[in-house]
């Protein structure tokens, strides 16, 4: 049987790497490690990686007023036999202005894999500590396969043996991400996008086709809506959403445009947005660059005029019942996104 990682080494190794050039060092770091550890650094490292994916992205949500990292250092060492520490503690604002706190552990399930499957040990640790303080617990999945992120209960997994599991499927069905402001946007065919290209423009441009050349604008038609797409605003569009042509006009002079609309209906989680948003920049993630694709996202779908949903999987279970009446009241809920995203 291995060895129980050194979780705190891991960290603060991981912690050295995102605020240090390591490189010269990092070889005699890992080999501190345990031979089990070092050959498991690279899973422990994504963890902790998805760790503050998590804290960026729901922290630009709208009804997240905190998000705190918990030490998960335990003293005494014993405690570990009854207890184990979730990786944040939320406050949140739910829908009658009142604040209420909230427990989250952070789990991602690598891709391709379509279910996450937790140790029965490791699951009734949390749920104990989550007793003893009164606080619901959920738990934040990323979902690698499809770059989505869904908040679950405990009682959303099944039992099996030894182990809870909850197929990805399930997940996203049962997902209750709207306590914190996890709306969706319906993206329909109707959106037309008109872009045009010069092949001869030689000047320099964040964007440009490897067979039409440099982006000259990026135009998004909804309705009586017609808006000028900034260069984010365009890679929001491209980040989600598939589209087909619908004409190529090309003309003597260099010049071409693309008219083109979603290859289909799509519904539009804010969280998984985001996520897909930033994996489109080469840049280092940090809290920052994620507000700005959360404002840029909502800014869009707010010109566009594109319907913004409160979805909740309303008395599926015991679990979402009581996030339900702790969080959530319906009357409510579209005025508190409204006074969050002003």
């Amino acid at each position: 049987m291995p060895d129980k990682p050194e979780i705190g080494k891991l960290r603060v190794l991981h912690e050295l790497q995102n605020q240090f050039d390591v490189r010269a060092v990092k070889s005699t770091l890992e080999s501190q490690l345990s031979n089990e550890d070092q050959r498991r650094i690279n899973r422990f490292i994504a963890g902790f990686k998805i760790e503050g994916w998590f804290q960026w992205i729901f922290s630009a949500l709208p009804w997240a007023m905190l998000i705190h990292g918990l030490d998960q250092h335990q003293l005494p060492f014993t405690s570990k036999e009854q207890y184990q520490v979730p990786d944040f503690l939320v406050i949140v604002e739910t829908t009658a202005l009142t604040r209420e706190p909230l427990l989250v552990e952070v789990k991602r399930v690598a891709d391709p894999k379509a279910t996450l499957r937790i140790q029965d040990s490791q699951f009734a640790l949390c749920e104990n500590y989550a007793a003893t303080l009164g606080i619901p617990l959920v738990f934040a999945i990323y979902w690698e396969k499809v770059m989505g992120w869904t908040l679950n209960t405990p009682d959303s997994f099944e039992r099996r043996a030894s182990t809870r599991k909850l197929p990805m499927t399930s997940a996203f069905e049962l997902d209750c991400s709207l306590i914190l402001g996890g709306v969706s946007y319906l993206v329909t065919q109707s959106l037309t996008r008109v872009s045009r290209f010069d092949e001869n423009d030689v000047s320099e441009s964040s964007v440009r086709h490897q067979e039409y050349g440099r982006l000259v604008s990026d135009v998004a038609v909804q309705g009586g809506n017609r808006i000028e797409m900034t260069t984010l605003e365009s890679a929001a569009i491209d980040s989600m959403l598939r589209m087909k042509k619908r004409s190529v006009k090309r003309s003597d002079n260099g010049d071409t445009e693309i008219v083109e609309s979603p290859d289909g209906n799509y519904l539009l989680k804010l969280s998984s947005w985001i996520t897909h948003h930033q994996t489109i920049f080469n840049t280092t993630p940090t809290e920052e660059h994620f507000n700005v694709s959360a404002h840029v996202i909502t800014d869009l779908m707010t010109k566009l005029d594109c319907p913004l949903l409160h979805m909740f999987p309303l008395g599926r279970s015991g679990g979402l019942k009581q996030l339900e009446r702790s969080f959530m009241t319906s009357a409510n809920a579209n005025m508190v996104t409204k006074r969050r995203q002003d």
